[in-house]
């Protein structure tokens, strides 16, 4: 339906605005609410610094174990056949994936895939934290 058409048929409609009754979000509420008004839990953006990987660290991609790369930031930069790559962009290539795949959950290090690395990491801090 054309936009054109919506807009007249809820012109149309007796709506009541109740927002009024709704208790205003305090400003730490306000910051984590997103544009479609629900709650954002928003980890900030994988590093291999958070997880504690150092810089010239070893990394196995888990669908092949041989493909070895080698850290070259504390970000997500792999060198890969003389290359650098992020995490995901070379996952994608090694995949042959037709779209985009999330780097931590195809690389592994210390025998634990980045993205359980990264839960385990998360639950201890929240461990210490509360």
């Amino acid at each position: 339906m054309e936009a054109w058409r919506v807009a007249q048929v809820l012109s149309l409609c007796e709506l009541e605005d109740v927002t009024h009754l709704a208790p205003a979000p305090s400003s730490d509420e306000e910051k984590a609410i997103d544009a479609t008004g629900r709650i954002k839990e928003r980890k900030e953006h994988f590093t291999f610094e958070i997880v504690d990987i150092p810089v010239g660290a070893k990394l196995h991609f888990a669908d092949k174990p041989e493909v070895e790369v080698e850290m070259v930031d504390e970000k997500t930069t792999v060198r890969y056949e003389g290359q650098d790559y992020a995490i995901s962009t070379l996952a994608t290539r090694l995949k042959e994936a037709k779209y985009w795949v999330q780097g931590t959950r195809w690389w592994v290090y210390a025998d634990e895939t980045l993205q359980k690395r990264r839960e385990r990491f998360d639950a201890q801090s929240a461990d210490a934290a509360g």
